[in-house]
C-alpha cells in the first residue's frame, strides 16, 4: 500500500515556515541568555545592520548562480523555501537592528533590547550559515531528477 500524505503546504512554503520557526525558537533561547548581559550599544546594532545589508548581495549572487544548476524535486523546493525564509528574516533583522539603534539613542533600555538583539544575531547567523552551506547544497542537488508523484 502506498504512502499517503496530506498536502498541507507546498514544499517551498514549508521551507519558508521552517526558516521562520528556526529563527523564532533560536531567538527565544538567545534572548534568555542575553538577559544576563548589558543591553547592546547603538554602535553594535548599527554594525549588525550593516553586516545584514552586506549579506543580501551575497545571498542574491549565490541563489542566482545556484538555482539554474539544480535538478528538481520536493526536497530541493523545501530547501529553496528555507533559503528564501532566511533571506526574509535577514531583511527583518536589518530593520530591527536599525530600530534598536534609535531605541538605544533615545536612552531606552528594556527586555525588548535582548529580544531584538537575539533576533538580529540569530537571523544573521542563519543566513550566513545558509550561504556557507550552498556549495554542499549544489553538490547534493546537482543533476537531481524531479520527484515522480
Amino acid at each position: 500500500m502506498g504512502r499517503f500524505e496530506l498536502p498541507v503546504v507546498e514544499p517551498i512554503t514549508k521551507g519558508v515556515l521552517l526558516a521562520f520557526f528556526s529563527v523564532g525558537v533560536a531567538t527565544i533561547g538567545a534572548a534568555f541568555f542575553l538577559g544576563a548581559v548589558p543591553p547592546a550599544s547603538a554602535g553594535l546594532l548599527q554594525s549588525l545592520a550593516l553586516i545584514g545589508a552586506v549579506l543580501i548581495p551575497a545571498y542574491v549572487v549565490e541563489v542566482i548562480w545556484l538555482v539554474p544548476r539544480m535538478g528538481g524535486g520536493e526536497e530541493l523546493e523545501e530547501w529553496l523555501g528555507f533559503i528564501v525564509g532566511a533571506g526574509i528574516a535577514d531583511l527583518f533583522a536589518i530593520a530591527v537592528a536599525l530600530l534598536g539603534v534609535q531605541h538605544r539613542l533615545a536612552g531606552h533600555a528594556n527586555s525588548l533590547d535582548d529580544l531584538g538583539l537575539a533576533f538580529v544575531v540569530v537571523s544573521l547567523v542563519v543566513l550566513a550559515g545558509t550561504l556557507v552551506a550552498q556549495p554542499l547544497l549544489a553538490h547534493r542537488f546537482v543533476g537531481a531528477e524531479p520527484d515522480q508523484g
